[in-house]
């Protein structure tokens, strides 16, 4: 079953120029400044088709499924991972916007209006990934209206890698991993008060062996900043030494990811980060995966338990009870194509 699923998102994958505005790429082409995107396996969503605001539907009336999946009946849409935004339509808003655009006539306007409970602050629009997956690239363009600032609460919205799994029958019931590109304000001191980027490693409970004891790896939970700070928690190469580095607002900017998850060593993965066409972050030997992509791969994405997947995308993730939050995104591109490159 699970290998009919991943040969259908792949089959699905190759319809997309006729759902979503999205075009399979068979020759590089350009795509924005300091990128080109080539062969199979590349998605480019331009969000000029209103189809791409549409939601999934798993044939059980919960409104979840994850874009790039097949389910009889259904066309791969976007996906609101955890929370179904059909339960919380006043709550969660992904839909076009005329006015902000980056190119064409329309980008995604993605906002959480009430932020008062978990459930309402998160909005994550994800693809899934076959978990053997190699590489993950993606690349998008933001706008970060002048409302959102000053930053009252983290914001998470450039999700490299979500890895989700439930199941009653594992030692350790939920366990989760991933690596997010954050905004905050920089509050350690009173001579910081910027708002900065943040690239987040963050992990929950993992047991691939099913023993009930926790696996660990060195620098879980780790911020990587991009001005002038010094975090024990990680090594001093991994950060960027670039000062001054904050987020600017009012513009688009560009953000590029490429993840390596390395199948044979889990703990000697790589993250490189491009903001605006520059390298911020190249992160070697680091853990990119956190389950086991054998054990994913025996199970499905959709309830019910056991429930797993791998995914990457966008989207708008908040504190609790703070400021409701508005952004843009435009001309989105992900890949799991190891042909796929970013000029430096």
């Amino acid at each position: 079953m699970v290998s009919n699923r991943i040969a259908a998102a792949s089959v699905l994958l190759s319809l997309l120029l006729v759902t979503c505005s999205a075009a399979l790429q068979s020759v590089s082409v350009s795509i924005g400044t300091s990128a080109r995107i080539a062969y199979p396996g590349t998605a480019y969503v331009d969000f000029e088709n209103n189809e791409c605001f549409r939601w999934g539907i798993d044939g059980n009336g919960t409104g979840y499924m994850l874009y790039g999946t097949e389910y009889a009946g259904t066309t791969p849409y976007w996906s609101g991972l955890s929370y179904p935004a059909s339960l919380y339509p006043e709550a969660l808003i992904f839909e076009n916007d005329s006015s902000i655009v980056h190119s064409g006539l329309q980008s995604a306007r993605v906002s959480v209006v009430d932020t008062s409970n978990d459930t309402a602050r998160r909005l994550e629009i994800l693809h899934d990934w076959d978990p053997h997956s190699a590489y993950l690239w993606n690349v998008a363009w933001y706008y970060f209206p002048s409302s959102l600032a000053p930053v009252d609460a983290f914001v998470a919205f450039h999700r490299m890698i979500y890895e989700r799994m439930w199941d009653q029958n594992k030692a350790v019931y939920y366990q989760y991993f991933q690596i997010s590109l954050s905004l905050l304000t920089d509050a350690r001191s009173a001579t910081l008060g910027q708002q900065i980027f943040v690239l987040s490693l963050g992990k929950g409970d993992i047991d691939n062996k099913n023993d009930g004891i926790g696996e660990i790896w060195p620098y879980l939970g780790a911020d990587l900043y991009s001005n002038f700070d010094s975090n024990q928690a990680v090594p001093s190469s991994w950060l960027t030494k670039k000062p001054g580095f904050q987020v600017s607002f009012d513009r688009w900017f560009k953000v590029a990811t490429l993840i390596y998850r390395n199948m044979t060593n889990f703990n000697n993965g790589y993250i490189k980060v491009w903001i605006d066409g520059s390298l911020i972050w190249d992160v070697q030997g680091t853990r990119t995966i956190g389950i086991d992509p054998y054990v994913l791969e025996k199970i499905d994405p959709l309830p019910p338990e056991p429930q797993g997947y791998l995914c990457s995308g966008f989207g708008l993730y908040t504190g609790i009870s703070s400021r409701p939050k508005t952004i843009f995104v435009d001309d989105f591109i992900i890949s799991n194509s190891s042909q796929v490159w970013l000029a430096s």
